[in-house]
């Protein structure tokens, strides 16, 4: 019988990282189109506002936002209920609105851009909802629905966007259509969705909801800090060669995170059997599990870093002009982009693993690593020292993951 369970979950597996891998891959590719919309329509200088919005609410939204779909997703016991994530999901979501803005006038933005960076945050307020149905939908393994949702909040997203975008020419009013869009599919498909899936109450013991927040603290950090990874060379682009170069890196680093996408997609379909094997003590399956996934990120790595090298240059051309035709910034955009997917891959074990405090470590650790190289390679080699920044962070902290992660497979042995 308990064959059999297995063998059930190993298919539903399968066909969770199918769907996962769909609605991902929509909707990488249509938030790519939005960047190509406001690139033929506006300019790198505005691709490079809509770049610099994104780059200061995320962060700040990853922080103090808890990164709480992970803990959901691992909380097989179902310590805390559906409802118990939303409440602290909305509480969240007013203190990240409040931070976004306080950032914006610390950073001396200007009015417009103001406008832009309150009109991004609010259409992460509307993402940040979907991912708290998200994270019960993928406790429950039904990321076919999840995929849905991506589907759905993509195209309507990106038509209302496009739209307004065309109409106006104001990024703004581009960004209030796609948040319109997302708050609809959040209340009307996502919420629908979640409360009739699964089991949504809690177990049998009540615990506080200030113990959801301190579990879910040093994810949050660490998301806060993943994200600043990403983002700290867009920060010293912005500030030494300004909007337009930050537009063309930006656009180029958005199409490498395609890599991380695909990868992603199977890493947010195994965490939470990761979590099922690390808590059931299942050494082997564990670490079967988390080579195949990491040897996936691997060769999707190798062939995305190929493509940008033959192909690369002229698909810039083609797509978004010449302006944006830099092949060696793109190879070495994939190069990073893969030494972050293998550095994710691993972190999901860890996280799997409840070591969210090592984790956060090894995330601190490569954060400095880019921050300290960033402001010197960037002035020396451009928007190419920009990327080669990330490099050599994730560079130190696979490292890092991987003696961390075997003290986690001793233990689970002892």
């Amino acid at each position: 019988m308990a064959s059999n369970v297995m063998s059930q979950r190993i298919v539903g597996l399968r066909t969770n990282f199918a769907w996962n891998f769909l609605g991902e891959s929509v909707y990488s590719l249509v938030q790519w189109m939005l960047v190509v919309v406001v690139a033929q329509l506006g300019s790198p200088a505005l691709v490079g506002q809509f770049a610099l919005a994104l780059a200061i609410a995320a962060p700040v939204f990853l922080l103090v936002g808890l990164n709480l779909r992970v803990v959901q997703a691992t909380d097989s016991a179902r310590v805390w209920s559906l409802t118990d994530y939303l409440r602290v999901r909305h509480l969240l979501n007013g203190a990240c609105l409040v931070a976004c803005l306080g950032v914006g006038l610390l950073a001396g933005l200007e009015p417009a851009m103001l406008a832009v960076l309150a009109v991004v945050a609010a259409t992460k307020i509307a993402e940040a909802l979907s991912q708290t149905y998200y994270g019960h939908l993928q406790r429950c393994e039904r990321l076919d629905i999840v995929s849905w949702s991506l589907m759905l909040r993509s195209l309507l997203g990106a038509t209302l966007f496009s739209a307004a975008f065309a109409v106006s020419g104001q990024l703004a009013a581009a960004i209030v259509g796609q948040c319109l869009a997302w708050t609809a599919v959040a209340l009307l498909f996502d919420r629908r969705a979640a409360w009739s899936v699964g089991e949504t109450q809690r177990g049998a013991e009540a615990v506080p909801l200030a113990r959801l927040v301190r579990r879910a603290l040093p994810l949050g950090v660490d998301a806060g800090a993943s994200s600043l990874i990403v983002n700290v060379p867009r920060y010293v682009l912005a500030s030494t060669l300004g909007a337009a170069q930050l537009g063309v890196y930006a656009s180029l680093a958005y199409l490498a995170q395609t890599v991380s996408m695909i990868t992603g997609s199977l890493a947010n379909a195994v965490i939470s059997r990761l979590a099922l094997y690390h808590e059931g003590g299942q050494r082997r399956e564990f670490t079967q599990l988390l080579a195949r996934l990491t040897g996936f990120g691997v060769v999707v790595a190798l062939v995305g870093a190929l493509a940008a090298a033959v192909l690369g240059e002229a698909f810039l051309r083609l797509v978004l002009g010449s302006a944006y035709a830099d092949r060696e910034l793109l190879v070495v955009l994939m190069l990073s982009a893969g030494m972050a997917t293998v550095q994710r891959c691993l972190g999901r074990g860890l996280q799997a693993a409840h070591v969210f405090g090592r984790y956060l470590a090894t995330d601190i650790i490569c954060l400095a690593s880019v921050a300290v190289s960033a402001p010197f390679l960037v002035p020396a080699f451009g928007v190419v020292g920009a990327a080669w920044s990330l490099v050599v962070g994730f560079t130190f902290t696979i490292a890092i993951e991987l003696a961390v992660l075997r003290r986690v497979l001793v233990k689970m042995s002892s």
